[in-house]
């Protein structure tokens, strides 16, 4: 993540954040999450949870403890909030009974350390093979340029996105209901890349967002990752 793409995550309106030093001060530990209100079956309800968005060890302190640890200094917090329940992703569930779960789709960048860590799976040995061949191509570099009646977000648009967001989100048992201040945050804020779509009318009929994450290869080589944020 960039310095900026940091600030945007630590900026998000009411947001949770804990944080684990050595003795001098040094971090060695820390956990996100980003709190919202849930729509359950189309409807606006008084429930909400905690998104967590980012939680990072030191490599040198992994294997401690201290994930369990984070989380369970974050989920009492949450609670103090009273917010009883959670968002992430995880390889395997973490237990209770999940009101939704959805898959999470990546890009396979390292396809050896996603099937290690549960998060990706594949049907035989010959598929694995062909996923690391096609993952140790370069990535073609090119000039994108958006679609015909297609442009970036504007601040002018949010409240007209935010209505198909709400729209959409009705379609499902359990979706976001964000407020102006958590949407104009989340699809204009520093770290996010949003683009409408206009109608004839040059209204906006639908929208969709991501964010660009700088990583790193197995050998060492800078790359990036498109992160779908809805």
């Amino acid at each position: 993540y960039s310095e900026a793409q940091l600030r945007w995550l630590l900026e998000y309106p009411n947001g949770l954040f804990c944080a684990i030093s050595e003795g001098d001060g040094t971090l060695v530990a820390f956990v996100c999450a980003l709190p919202g209100a849930l729509r359950v079956r189309g409807r606006p309800t008084p429930l909400a949870a905690a998104e967590v968005s980012l939680l990072s060890v030191k490599h040198s302190w992994r294997g401690r403890g201290l994930t369990p640890l984070l989380l369970g200094e974050l989920r009492s917090r949450a609670a103090a909030r009273g917010l009883r329940r959670a968002v992430y992703t995880a390889a395997q569930g973490a237990g209770g009974a999940p009101l939704a779960c959805a898959g999470c789709f990546h890009r396979p960048l390292r396809p050896r350390a996603l099937l290690r860590r549960g998060f990706w799976r594949l049907p035989d040995k010959a598929a694995v093979r062909a996923a690391v061949a096609a993952a140790s191509l370069a990535p073609a570099r090119a000039k994108w340029r958006p679609p015909p009646r297609t442009r970036w977000m504007r601040p002018a648009d949010a409240a007209a996105c935010r209505a198909l967001l709400d729209a959409r989100a009705g379609g499902f048992a359990v979706g976001p209901a964000l407020d102006d201040a958590a949407f104009r945050h989340r699809f204009l804020g520093g770290g996010a890349r949003s683009l409408v779509v206009l109608d004839r009318r040059k209204k906006p009929c639908a929208f969709v967002s991501f964010a660009v994450v700088a990583l790193r290869d197995g050998a060492g080589r800078a790359v990036s990752q498109a992160q779908l944020l809805g």
